[in-house]
């Protein structure tokens, strides 16, 4: 650890210039002047982001030593002794080679690449790559969160006696929440709800829903996801309804012929009895599926409306119906015979009727009864004028 070494502040100086290049060293005090030599016990540092050069890109460093005198020439050399190794070495990537320097220098991809981050989202460089955070998202950088970004390039300060590591100033990495979250007033990392701050990128026919770190769009009811679109579904074309359908925006709707009524699943159809409910019929009401038929009493016929019943005349289908006369009533008939006759069991047929033998007649006692068809006759008692003789009752 850097914190165990003690640091003479003109070679941490000059080591901070070497860091900015590519160099770890390790100042170790000698009698006369201090050298700097790669410390074989660490990994190598990139000093410009803090992290380990295994992930920076691994690079080799050359062992440097500081000069033993520090007039204007000698100073020169070494730079120059630096400068050339510097121009034989690549920097990792997020940093371009100065070669007037000889340093690796930081890239502002914010800068340089357009629309590095696009949407609602911000820009922010970093040492060696770059952020991107939303716009609400507060971004707090420490008082040395970038120390290195400029080139040493004034006079070495004066040596001065070491200093405990403890008292060193140490550096402040960016406190930055990763994407989909902001820092709280506690310098908490909380979840950025996108949905209610409208800050996603969902289209206007989906629906934002709100996930940890981030936000899913989402199609509602009724409606399926297509190309980035949500487009209707056509229920009524996969048969959702038993009879009739009516698709609307992101629903349907279900209705039932005349003589059916919905059920409560909204879907299916139930035959309706009209004969139970309404009776729209005058005389007698037969259900049928969906339907209901009406039918007259004997008698009656009906009426081109289906419902009413009128009389029917029989007496006019035929004139035979009846032997002697036909009499229409409502819903029925009846045959009649004329006086002195009488109707047989058939209710059609008549019958003369002997009223000398029923003794319906209005003869007298000295008058005798003739039965005629229809009728009767009293005659009366034979007398023989003369020369006649009545020789009997006959």
């Amino acid at each position: 650890m850097l914190s165990n070494i003690p640091w003479d502040l003109h070679s941490v100086s000059y080591f901070r210039r070497i860091l900015t290049v590519t160099f770890l060293a390790l100042c170790l005090p000698s009698p006369g002047n201090a050298q700097c030599r790669p410390d074989p016990s660490s990994p190598s540092i990139n000093h410009s982001s803090g992290i380990p050069d295994s992930e920076a890109g691994g690079r080799q460093h050359q062992k440097a030593q500081k000069p033993p005198a520090r007039n204007g020439a000698d100073e020169a050399g070494v730079q120059g002794v630096f400068r050339k190794a510097m121009l034989s070495q690549q920097c990792t990537n997020g940093f371009d080679l100065d070669r007037q320097t000889g340093q690796c220098l930081d890239v502002d991809e914010c800068r340089t690449i357009p629309e590095a981050c696009r949407g609602d989202m911000m820009c922010v460089n970093q040492n060696g790559g770059y952020l991107c955070i939303p716009r609400t998202n507060p971004v707090y950088r420490g008082p040395y969160s970038n120390p290195y970004s400029t080139p040493y390039s004034g006079p070495y300060p004066a040596a001065a006696p070491p200093v405990s590591a403890s008292n060193y100033p140490t550096i402040s990495r960016p406190l930055v929440c990763r994407f989909g979250y902001q820092m709280d007033e506690g310098n908490q990392c909380v979840d950025v709800d996108e949905c209610a701050t409208d800050s996603h990128q969902c289209n206007p026919t989906q629906i934002c829903i709100n996930t940890e770190g981030g936000y899913t769009c989402s199609c509602t009811d009724g409606y399926w996801l297509l190309e980035g679109q949500c487009l209707d579904i056509d229920e009524c074309r996969y048969g959702y309804c038993q009879q009739l359908c009516a698709n609307v925006p992101g629903s349907y709707s279900c209705t039932c012929n005349p003589g059916f009524t919905l059920n409560e699943d909204g879907r299916s159809c139930q035959d309706v009895n009209e004969c139970t409910t309404e009776n729209p019929c005058v005389q007698t009401c037969v259900n049928t599926y969906g339907s209901f038929i009406c039918r007259c009493d004997p008698g009656y016929e009906l009426e081109d409306d289906g419902v009413h019943c009128s009389d029917m005349d029989e007496c006019s289908f035929s004139e035979f119906l009846c032997q002697h006369e036909c009499v229409n009533q409502p819903g029925t008939y009846f045959c009649s015979c004329p006086p002195g006759y009488i109707l047989l069991d058939d209710n059609r047929s008549c019958q003369d009727i002997n009223e000398c033998e029923h003794r319906n007649h209005t003869c007298t006692p000295l008058q005798s009864c003739y039965n005629l068809q229809g009728g009767f006759k009293c005659i009366d008692p034979i007398r023989c004028e003369e020369p006649y003789l009545q020789i009997g009752d006959k």
